[in-house]
């Protein structure tokens, strides 16, 4: 990690936007830390938009989204994007339609299948109910 003050002032003005990593670099143990808040937050107000990048489950996504000051999150590994419109109001997409998702979903699924019956003790993620593009096995 590097100071600000080694930063260039003319390179920090021509920022147009954050792209930022959220697990163990914003957060520490999933909570977002309050020095990494109150630098999202003055980022919100110098109209720096900042857009958190995750390979979280869409419901965790979306969770974040709407509760921090972020213009939008990048989740599931960069298959879907919330982007805020209005406070409280989220536009949601993914990078494949509904039909193309089912297809591919269908294929994960066999995978994940074979997977399990490789792997002793391995089972289907917890949040997959929140997923709208990928599976995750723990």
């Amino acid at each position: 990690m590097q100071p600000l003050s080694r930063f260039p002032l003319a390179a920090r003005r021509a920022v147009q936007g954050i792209l930022t990593d959220i697990d163990d670099t914003l957060t520490h143990r999933a909570m977002l830390e309050p020095p990494a808040e109150a630098a999202l937050a003055a980022l919100r107000a110098a109209r720096i938009p900042v857009v958190a990048v995750s390979g979280r489950a869409a419901g965790w996504c979306e969770d974040v989204a709407l509760n921090w000051p972020v213009d939008a999150v990048v989740g599931e590994n960069g298959a879907c994007y919330m982007l805020r419109v209005a406070v409280g109001s989220l536009s949601v997409r993914c990078v494949q339609d509904g039909a193309e998702r089912a297809g591919y979903s269908r294929r994960l699924l066999n995978l994940a299948a074979e997977a399990l019956r490789r792997v002793p003790r391995a089972e289907l993620a917890h949040d997959l109910s929140e997923r709208l593009a990928d599976i995750a096995i723990d």
